[in-house]
């Protein structure tokens, strides 16, 4: 699992490839209910993916997520550590 921020490469899928884990090279994002942009994001993503047939389970998951997201009180905008967003490379 590929992360695109080097702090949270301690964030890791310990399943392997082969019982359904993420693959060691496939690029993840996170994002943090303490992200000012993350809920709507989230309610975006559930947007497509329900337009695109998703499961309505995993889109009323999501925006579940969201909702608990938005209600999250401790907001920040986005922000990198000190040694960037693509120092993962």
């Amino acid at each position: 699992m590929k992360h695109n921020r080097r702090d949270y490469d301690r964030i890791q899928d310990t399943l392997p490839e082969s019982q359904g884990g993420i693959p060691a090279d496939e690029p993840v994002f996170l994002l943090r209910a303490s992200d000012l942009c993350a809920a709507k994001i989230v309610l975006l993503w559930a947007d497509l993916a329900e337009r695109r047939g998703a499961a309505p389970e995993m889109v009323a998951s999501a925006r579940s997520q969201a909702r608990a997201m938005d209600e999250w009180p401790k907001k920040k905008i986005p922000d990198a550590p000190n040694d960037g967003p693509d120092s993962a490379a």
